[in-house]
């Protein structure tokens, strides 16, 4: 399925995907790896209220991102915007 969706949905104009170069330019970028490091640089570089979290499910296994999502060292509001509130701003299901 990969960015389809969100490219379809919004004007995008830059994304990167699993903390990658960036492919086009958009506000919101969506990191991944599982990598504390990388998504903290996310963080730094432009901002929680910028990155969307997602995994690879069905090919993947949620159950890990899941618990790596929960147990990152990143401030509480930043996780919540990662993990759900920003995909739902941009997708406008709030």
């Amino acid at each position: 399925m990969g960015l389809g969706p969100v490219r379809n949905h919004c004007q995008t104009k830059e994304y990167t995907a699993h903390a990658g170069l960036p492919q086009r330019q958009h506000p919101h970028h969506h990191s991944g790896h599982l990598n504390d490091q990388a998504l903290i640089t996310s963080i730094l570089t432009v901002g929680a209220d910028r990155i969307l979290f997602a995994t690879d499910y069905p090919y993947d296994v949620a159950t890990d991102a899941a618990r790596w999502i929960e147990s990152v060292p990143i401030a509480e509001n930043d996780r919540r915007k990662i993990a759900r509130g920003n995909a739902a701003k941009l997708l406008r299901l709030k």
